[in-house]
């Protein structure tokens, strides 16, 4: 009871606004690190200038969104591409990245946000199924405590965060940055110098 709370869903409902509201206080309130994940929600003027602020004043902002070709058009079927009203105003910003997510399992955290790794707003719903608006929405805060699901979901931002790529980097070029890549090139050009030989225990 002292570090969770249901807030309701996550577009509002009945609550006149206020889970917006409590949005942007917490992220007006960061004071190192600000996880962001998004999915194809169009972004709203308010986050975008108090994400610059935050920045501004120092404070790490990591934004993940997602390839619109391999994750949005494979759960939001005929939405148009928003992404880039994120990117435009915000990936020349001095403590500000911006990654590309590929793989539709990566936002199942979407419509979350983690500050300062002591609280976390999390949603709660069917990411393929279901918007995120009609998800409900838990708030979870460390209050002195070491909280699993905090440090879970923070774990899981930072593996999307690793396999992704910087928002104008090269498809290609990030696919062979990959190690599994050259793990089986070297396969590969094992099996074939253990072919060529003549003797099979060389």
């Amino acid at each position: 009871s002292e570090c969770v709370r249901v807030l309701g869903l996550l577009s509002g409902g009945s609550m006149g606004g206020y889970i917006n509201a409590s949005f942007l206080q917490r992220l007006k309130e960061a004071r190192t690190e600000i996880l962001l994940p998004m999915l194809n929600t169009s972004p709203n003027r308010d986050v975008i200038e108090i994400l610059k602020e935050r920045a501004t004043a120092g404070i790490k902002v990591k934004i993940l969104l997602p390839d619109y070709k391999n994750v949005v058009t494979k759960i939001r079927c005929g939405k148009e591409d928003v992404t880039y009203g994120w990117i435009e105003p915000l990936n020349d910003i001095e403590n500000i990245e911006i990654k590309i997510y590929t793989h539709v399992e990566d936002a199942s955290i979407y419509s979350s946000v983690i500050i300062d790794k002591s609280i976390c707003r999390f949603c709660v719903f069917d990411y393929v199924r279901e918007k995120s608006s009609n998800g409900t929405l838990i708030e979870i805060s460390k209050n002195g405590y070491d909280l699993n699901l905090i440090n879970i979901i923070i774990d899981y931002f930072n593996g999307i965060w690793m396999r992704s790529r910087p928002v104008y980097e090269n498809k290609f070029f990030h696919l062979i940055k990959d190690k599994k890549v050259w793990l089986f090139i070297a396969l590969l050009i094992c099996l074939k110098i253990y072919f060529m030989t003549e003797n099979a225990i060389q």
